[in-house]
C-alpha cells in the first residue's frame, strides 16, 4: 500500500480556505498564512511565497507514489476482490444462510435467558 502519495494537497488546501495559489497571493495573504512565530527570521513575503511553492511542489514531485499510481493500485485491489468474490461466491463469514440461522437462534436464546433470569452460555448451544 502506498504511504506518501504525491498530490497537490497544499494547493488544494489553500483553495479550500478561499486562497489563491501561492504565485497569485498578495503579500498580506502570505503574511497572514504563515504566523510570525513560524516564519524564518527576516523572511520577506517573497521568501514565504518561495517556501510555499517549494513545499507544495516538493510534496507532489518527491513522493514515492504518484496519484495515478495510487489510483491504479487501489483499482487493482478492487478488481481482484470482485473477481475472486465472483469466482468463489460471497465467502465472507457471517453472510450465509447457516450464519443467519445461527444468529437468529442466539438472539432467541438470549431473549429467553433475559426472561427467565438464567445466565447460560448461549454462544455454544
Amino acid at each position: 500500500m502506498p504511504g506518501h502519495v504525491g498530490t497537490d494537497i497544499v494547493r488544494n488546501s489553500l483553495r479550500g480556505r478561499g486562497l489563491p495559489d501561492p504565485e497569485q497571493m498578495t503579500h498580506a495573504q502570505l503574511e497572514d498564512l504563515v504566523p510570525a512565530g513560524l516564519r524564518p527570521e527576516g523572511a520577506t513575503p517573497e521568501d514565504l511565497r518561495k517556501l510555499l511553492i517549494d513545499a507544495s511542489d516538493g510534496f507532489r514531485d518527491k513522493a514515492p507514489v504518484s496519484a495515478a499510481q495510487a489510483a491504479e493500485i487501489i483499482l487493482d485491489g478492487v478488481h481482484r476482490y470482485a473477481r475472486d468474490r465472483g469466482r468463489h461466491g460471497d465467502s465472507r463469514p457471517g453472510r450465509g444462510r447457516c450464519s443467519y440461522r445461527r444468529r437468529a437462534r442466539r438472539r432467541r436464546v438470549r431473549a429467553r435467558n433475559l426472561i427467565d433470569g438464567s445466565h447460560g452460555d448461549c454462544l455454544h448451544r
